[in-house]
């Protein structure tokens, strides 16, 4: 069954506001919100928590509501109940905030919310609205009941769009699954490249290095002594590399951290895996030299020069 029925005239995940410029009291200069018109049971439809003051009662249009971080903003730590907010200019139309309420994303989810103000919807009205259903039951169930409910109150009416916000949240988040798999991809194909380059060339240096392997054999070095020498010169290409490569990524990690829901830039684990996975190209690609270098015989080598 449904549970609860609300309207606004912004729809989730498609609709930040409608922008409008706010002058908080007693602070100098306006800021920018997210400006929303809603009935009272938005709030609990959506399940937005009510963190202090009141709700919004139906019929009054000087209250208003006001996010968290626009209460920060506006008042830092002080209480922003009863306090004026004017829109558009700091002459305009006047604001009690009678409460306060957690964070919603209306845009895109892989951004921070903005500060909201929300105000009464009746006084205000709008073109298009969006209704808010919360049931047990799908959207495709409710569909028929929802199009009967509007065409009998009113018969003009058209009703654009039937939708749950899972299914809305899908979509919101295919672009950036997209782009997360392309990214892998070409992470990928970045590694095999970089590891066949790493091989060619320490095949190259190998190759020039020949003659003092040769040298050093025949003056008493061990093949074992010769293995360690070859390898702790790859291990410290190798640090040098991952270390150059490491602050590589956490620069484009903030860069692309709005691409990617819920990734964090400098994510231990994220990082961890892919320092691994390179450190083992690495010593994959330098234990041919190394164990080529102990296996060398020196009067070839010698000779070979």
């Amino acid at each position: 069954g449904t549970e609860s029925v609300a309207m606004a005239n912004t729809r989730p995940l498609a609709d930040q506001g409608h922008y409008r410029n706010a002058w908080p009291e007693g602070r100098p200069g306006g800021m920018q919100v997210g400006h929303h018109a809603v009935s009272p049971e938005y709030f609990r439809t959506l399940q937005i928590p009510l963190l202090a003051g009141r709700n919004l009662v139906e019929g009054e249009s000087e209250a208003c509501l006001i996010s968290a971080s626009l209460a920060k903003q506006a008042w830092g730590e002080a209480s922003p109940l009863g306090r004026q907010l004017r829109l558009d200019s700091a002459e305009g139309l006047s604001q009690v905030v009678v409460g306060v309420v957690g964070e919603a994303r209306m845009g895109r989810l892989a951004r921070e919310a903005s500060p909201a103000v929300y105000v009464p919807l009746s006084p205000y009205g709008s073109m298009y609205t969006t209704f808010y259903l919360r049931s047990s039951a799908s959207a495709a169930a409710l569909a028929p009941f929802v199009q009967d409910a509007i065409r009998r109150a009113d018969p003009g009416a058209r009703l654009q769009q039937l939708s749950s916000l899972e299914a809305t949240a899908a979509r919101e988040l295919e672009g950036p699954r997209a782009l997360r798999r392309q990214t892998l991809a070409a992470a990928a194909l970045a590694g095999f490249l970089a590891g066949i380059g790493l091989l060619g060339t320490l095949a190259q240096s190998a190759a020039r290095e020949k003659r003092e392997w040769g040298i050093r054999l025949a003056l008493g070095a061990s093949p074992a002594m010769l293995f360690r020498l070859v390898f702790q010169r790859v291990l410290k290409l190798l640090i040098a590399g991952l270390t150059l490569g490491l602050g590589l990524a956490w620069a484009l990690g903030r860069f692309l951290q709005n691409q990617f829901l819920g990734v964090d830039p400098l994510d231990p684990g994220l990082l961890g895996f892919a320092l691994l996975a390179l450190a083992g190209i690495g010593l994959l690609a330098g234990l041919g030299p190394a164990l080529r270098a102990a296996a060398l015989d020196p009067v070839e080598a010698l000779r070979s020069e």
